[in-house]
């Protein structure tokens, strides 16, 4: 029998979207941070080579009853070993998917990933330690 999914909210996104927007609002302008909200499954272990997120969109008319227009999952285990580096830089991704030009929907990968964070950072970011602080640094992102 399938394990159903248990989930939290993590705040701890929110606040890093929050800080995302309004520092890179050249890369980010148009993400209504408001919009967007994050839970972890936490009972179920990470699945060897699955993304390490899920961005889910509220169409209408269900979007006229909930303040979110878009749910990103990921599995609380990974979120947890992330440093504050790293989930930076995935929250990044996270809102590079995210439509400017239509509300509630997704952009699609470029590169298997959003390619102005494999241009800027370099492949294999989540998993090298040498990646920038995008927080609490200053990062210039290679848009083309």
């Amino acid at each position: 029998m399938q394990v159903k999914p248990e989930y939290e909210k993590i705040t701890e996104f929110e606040t890093i979207v929050q800080k995302l927007v309004k520092k890179y609002p050249d890369v980010l302008d148009g993400i209504n941070p408001e919009a967007i909200v994050c839970f972890g499954v936490t009972n179920k272990e990470p699945k060897e080579g699955k993304p390490l997120y899920e961005i889910k969109t509220v169409a209408y008319p269900i979007r006229l009853d909930t303040a979110y227009d878009y749910y990103v999952i990921v599995n609380t285990k990974d979120w947890d070993t992330f440093t504050p580096k790293h989930k930076a830089l995935l929250v990044f991704d996270i809102l590079c998917g995210i439509s400017r030009e239509e509300p509630g929907k997704t952009v699609p990968f470029d590169l298997k990933d959003h390619s102005v964070v494999i241009r800027t950072v370099g492949v294999d970011y989540m998993r090298r330690g040498d990646v920038p602080d995008i927080v609490n640094d200053s990062v210039k992102w290679q848009m083309e």
